[in-house]
């Protein structure tokens, strides 16, 4: 996946967004993301629509880590 394939899900998934997306390597991304959505939210949530707009990729690749006791 390149950094254009990451801004196009983007961009659907929060149609009129500015979107720029930069990759040193192409399997890590930075994102800059500006949407109306975004409006009055925390970064909390915001992240949480660009994982949403990123749907499958972001569950396939994004997998919190858990310590044993």
């Amino acid at each position: 996946m390149n950094p254009e394939e990451v801004a196009r899900l983007i961009r659907a998934g929060l149609p009129g967004a500015q979107v720029r997306v930069q990759s040193d390597d192409n399997t890590h991304f930075a994102a800059r993301v500006v949407a109306r959505e975004f409006a009055q939210l925390k970064s909390v949530a915001r992240h949480q629509l660009v994982y949403r707009a990123l749907g499958e990729l972001m569950v396939a690749r994004y997998t919190p880590c858990r310590s044993r006791p």
